[in-house]
């Protein structure tokens, strides 16, 4: 079972924005593990199609919730994540007061941290 490929592009054509593929790689995580508990519980393929869309609205709801004051178990695990490895990037360039911004799109979590780096060591944004 995959829902990521690691290390290749995995942005579908006509498709550019970091939101949508982390949305879907959630909804993804989201029927893994429906798919999962289906199995384990040897729900016959008939009924599937009852239980499953069920089990989806159940589960999704406490493992994937973008509500910032009730987050679901992928963004608090998301949050540790990019929490973790902004500490290498804080301590490696000596920025003290910089914090992963956690209120902000995925993509954009990482600015104030890159920002930082810039202003720090002068880096000019037409090099980048």
């Amino acid at each position: 079972m995959s829902i990521y490929n690691f290390g290749q592009e995995v942005i579908p054509s006509g498709e550019m924005s970091c939101e949508n593929i982390s949305a879907r790689i959630e909804d993804k995580f989201v029927e893994s593990i429906c798919n999962l508990v289906l199995e384990s519980l040897n729900v016959r393929y008939e009924e599937r199609r009852i239980v499953k869309p069920l089990l989806m609205i159940v589960i999704s709801e406490k493992i994937n919730n973008r509500q910032s004051k009730n987050p679901g178990l992928l963004q608090q695990f998301e949050a540790y994540i990019l929490e973790t490895s902004s500490k290498r990037f804080i301590e490696e360039f000596n920025l003290e007061n910089t914090k992963v911004n956690h209120e902000h799109a995925t993509h954009a979590k990482f600015a104030d941290i890159i920002k930082a780096i810039k202003t720090q060591h002068v880096i000019d944004d037409k090099e980048s």
